[in-house]
Parts: C-alpha cells; sequence; structure tokens
C-alpha cells in the first residue's frame, strides 16, 4: 500500500526511463468477490491524474531500489548474452579455439579472478569490488 502523497518511481520499459509520480488517490473497493485497491497519480507533464497500473508495473518507492533492480537485470542480461555466444560459438568453431577469457587468479580464493584482456594482456579483477556495484 501507498499512502497518499507518496512519491513513486516507475520503469518505462520502452521508453527505457524512470520516471517519478505522485499518488494523489487511493480507490478502496468492496465487493463480494473481495477487496481491491487502485491508485490515481499525478505524473510530471500531464494534468490529470492517471490510474498508475496504465503507466507500468515496475513500481519502486525510492530511486537505490530502482537502480539495484535495473543493475540487476542488466547483469542477467549480460550472462545470458555472453552464454549464448559460448554456446554458438562452441557449436561452431573449434572447441580448442574457443575459450571463455576468465579463470581463477589463485592467489585471493574465489574473490579473484584472472581476465584475458586479449594480444597477451591479463588483468586480475577482485570481484568483490562488483558485488559492492550490486553487479
Amino acid at each position: 500500500m501507498y499512502d497518499v502523497g507518496k512519491v513513486l518511481f516507475v520503469v518505462l520499459k520502452k521508453k527505457q526511463k524512470i520516471v517519478p509520480v505522485q499518488v494523489v488517490e487511493q480507490i478502496v473497493r468492496r465487493s463480494m468477490d473481495g477487496e481491491t485497491i487502485q491508485y490515481q497519480v499525478k505524473v510530471p507533464g500531464y494534468n490529470d491524474p492517471v490510474p498508475i497500473e496504465s503507466i507500468g508495473t515496475d513500481i519502486y518507492v525510492n530511486v537505490d531500489d530502482v537502480k539495484g533492480a535495473l543493475k540487476q537485470n542488466a547483469g542477467e542480461a549480460i550472462d545470458r548474452m555472453a552464454d549464448a555466444a559460448m554456446s554458438l560459438a562452441t557449436t561452431h568453431f573449434r572447441k580448442d579455439n574457443v575459450t571463455n577469457h576468465v579463470e581463477e587468479a589463485g592467489e585471493g580464493g574465489a574473490e579473484r579472478i584472472m581476465v584475458d584482456l586479449g594480444d597477451g594482456k591479463k588483468a586480475k579483477v577482485d570481484i568483490s569490488n562488483l558485488k559492492k556495484l550490486h553487479l
């Protein structure tokens, strides 16, 4: 439930945009089938309130929650694309020429990995730093 006056953040997936909205009305309907709650929100640039469900379904109470969710979604999408590319590479090319360019660095356990940057260059990456960024 959202309080009237609360500012929320809605992700518009088609436009790749985060829009702030303000709850201006809460409508509670009770019937034999149960209770439903709808919210009317004010959207910047529009005079009339609109139902929040007409804007989007990804609704957050603060910007940090939005950023965290979007970073997680982006990371998962990148992982899926990379996995699909590796699968295609192993299917269509000789296996001895296909590597994923990541290996454990040896020291520091699973928190450090070695990444092959190409041209004989390698980098040690401390993945605990990535966890701090919620990636």
